[in-house]
């Protein structure tokens, strides 16, 4: 297992632990933020799926994921993200699923952009 600290809204450090050997996650419905580093070089996880619920993720969520190859979005409104929440990953390699109808809303976010492979 690896030790995943965050600081949490009272200024406390929270501890949860992820399997090393995670390739597939699948955020459940309901979850609306992904914490800044949250996932920060899971270097084995290759699937990532995203609720429609999601709104934000936070600085470096998931940097260095070097792995990851495909990102299922749920949500027809790309969620907010920084410059720096998928630092590491290869944006010509990642291939981004978004909902039909919403590729032109992806494509001309601003984070979302650097993908190259986005498709319904």
């Amino acid at each position: 297992m690896r030790k995943i600290s965050q600081d949490n809204e009272t200024g406390k450090e929270t501890n949860y632990y992820l399997p090393h050997s995670l390739s597939v996650l699948r955020i459940l419905e309901g979850c609306e933020v992904i914490p800044s580093k949250c996932l920060m070089n899971c270097f084995v996880l290759k699937e990532l799926h995203l609720p429609s619920s999601l709104y934000m993720m936070g600085e470096k969520a998931v940097y260095g994921c070097a792995g990851l190859k495909t990102v299922y979005c749920q949500a027809a409104e790309p969620a907010s993200i920084h410059a720096d929440t998928f630092g590491g990953i290869r944006f010509n390699v990642c291939r981004i699923h978004v909902p039909q109808g919403s590729t032109e809303k992806y494509k001309q976010d601003k984070h979302w952009k650097p993908f190259s492979l986005i498709e319904e």
